[in-house]
């Protein structure tokens, strides 16, 4: 059983039903699911993907919210334990949001780290979590 994590892009692209990725973030969950795999995200990308449902009109809100509630995804808070990798993400220059979801990563010890972000993928020079962009999970899955 693996342990992936999901970057805030790919609660996006599943809820707003994006044209290029959405079909490929809708594999990835059942694919995962399939596996057995645990699926985790953070706080705060769990927070970013209620932006968008705050500002729909009741009771569409209503629905996506209850839909993003049943996705079984454990959330990690961003706590002591992520400090120091957060620190050392940052001193590569990865931006604060990209650095406290992949420091959440490490910290709950997630094996794949899935983003949109080719650029984070490359900044992060980490082999755990292994960061991987949508794509890659279609080879690597």
């Amino acid at each position: 059983m693996r342990r992936i994590f999901w970057d805030t892009m790919l609660f996006v692209y599943f809820l707003e039903e994006h044209p290029q990725y959405s079909s490929d973030v809708q594999n990835l969950f059942e694919r995962t699911l399939i596996a057995g795999d645990r699926l985790l995200t953070s706080s705060l990308a769990y927070g970013e993907a209620l932006v968008g449902i705050v500002r729909l009109p009741e009771p569409q809100a209503k629905g996506m919210r209850q839909m993003l509630s049943a996705l079984p995804f454990e959330l990690i808070d961003f706590d002591r334990n992520c400090l120091e990798p957060f620190a050392t993400l940052r001193n590569r220059g990865i931006r604060p949001p990209d650095a406290i979801n992949l420091s959440c990563a490490m910290a709950a010890q997630a094996d794949i780290f899935v983003t949109n972000d080719s650029k984070l993928r490359l900044q992060a020079k980490t082999d755990a979590p292994r960061v991987l962009t949508i794509s890659e999970t279609m080879d690597s899955f």
